[in-house]
């Protein structure tokens, strides 16, 4: 009896672990299928649109997120560079819509716009109400120190551009590498055999999955604006964004297929996953494509082969630095303080100029 009753409490432990894991594996389908079903109206939205409202300010009242918020433009058409060259462009930008839309003045209303407003209002009421002689600056010393402070605002500004600018250009030659890599892998390779033909297909897949795998990499939650970060904690923002990612990349690759499942978990346990996604690529070239048995690629094609994947390791490199590496932080810090102390100077110069009714606005 004892042993029938140990026996029963080993299978009740067996059920009880068995229906654990069903019901985590159903509610993690259940959360990759939100996944998809949020990244295909992402993408339906973005088919339509001039542009995304994107947010990566972690506050969590909406009122703050919505002030934070930053509109990201999409990939131009035809379509939508026949509706960005209108005639009246310029007009429609001072609608009431797309003035409460404009990023800037929604991102410099709070705290930035608000605390100037409150220090020029306290100057106002003392100089007409408390003071005898007001407080005053000659209009000089602020025209003077502009000079410095536009060399400062625009040298940043360049920098910022030039940053975008070298990301921007990273991603062309990641597309066009990713493309020629493709086509030679196709059509230079011969698929005579069974095993080559299926390296041909996960080396294909494996293409289609580093540009995902960057998009993660270099971003916080994968450019998923229904991923609200800060909402919660991070380790439920850090699941979230890997279920964004397990969703995406299960669209890529079949899961009826053993070998591509385990691929998918290894690229997933991965912890740099562009770079682990190279390293498969350099597997396949060196023990498929390369392979005189195997695939009888000749060596000027393999040498290509190569060539393309050392490209795309310097793209992720040069991404990387872009991300880890800020515009020099003393010189950031001080044009910001500069800025802010020449702004909040500015109404003891226009005071006696203005009066109150012209210096708070």
């Amino acid at each position: 009896s004892l042993q029938v009753s140990m026996r029963l409490q080993r299978l009740q432990i067996r059920a009880s672990r068995s229906v654990r894991n069903c019901s985590g594996q159903s509610s993690e389908n259940e959360g990759l299928k939100l996944e998809r079903e949020a990244q295909r109206r992402l993408f339906e939205a973005s088919s339509r649109a001039m542009m995304i409202d994107y947010n990566r300010d972690q506050a969590s009242n909406p009122v703050m997120r919505w002030l934070r918020g930053t509109p990201v433009d999409v990939n131009y058409d035809f379509r939508r560079w026949r509706k960005h060259q209108v005639a009246s462009r310029h007009l429609q930008l001072w609608t009431f819509r797309n003035i409460v839309r404009w990023d800037l003045i929604r991102r410099l209303l709070f705290p930035d716009l608000a605390w100037i407003a409150t220090t020029s209002s306290l100057l106002c009421y003392y100089n007409a109400c408390l003071a005898e002689s007001a407080l005053s600056l000659p209009m000089e010393s602020l025209t003077l120190s502009s000079m410095a402070l536009s060399l400062l605002v625009t040298f940043k500004t360049q920098t910022g551009h030039s940053r975008f600018l070298e990301g921007r250009n990273l991603w062309a030659s990641l597309t066009n590498e990713s493309r020629a890599l493709t086509s030679r892998i196709l059509l230079r390779l011969p698929s005579s055999s069974a095993g080559t033909a299926a390296a041909q297909q996960r080396a294909v897949t494996l293409i289609r999955t580093f540009p995902v795998t960057l998009k993660y990499h270099l971003t916080e939650d994968g450019c998923n604006p229904h991923i609200k970060l800060g909402s919660r904690s991070e380790a439920d923002d850090g699941a979230a964004t890997a279920r964004a990612l397990k969703a995406e990349l299960q669209a890529i690759w079949s899961l009826q297929k053993q070998e591509e499942q385990e691929m998918l978990e290894r690229i997933l346990l991965a912890g740099n996953k562009p770079l682990h996604v190279l390293h498969e690529l350099e597997h396949i070239n060196s023990s498929v494509f390369a392979n005189p048995d195997i695939g009888a690629l000749d060596p000027i094609a393999a040498n290509e082969i190569d060539r393309s994947l050392t490209t795309l390791h310097n793209a992720l490199g040069a991404c990387e630095k872009i991300l880890r590496t800020p515009i020099y932080t003393p010189y950031s810090r001080f044009t910001s303080r500069f800025l802010y102390v020449w702004c909040h100077a500015l109404p003891f110069a226009m005071f006696p100029l203005l009066g109150p009714a012209g210096t708070v606005p």
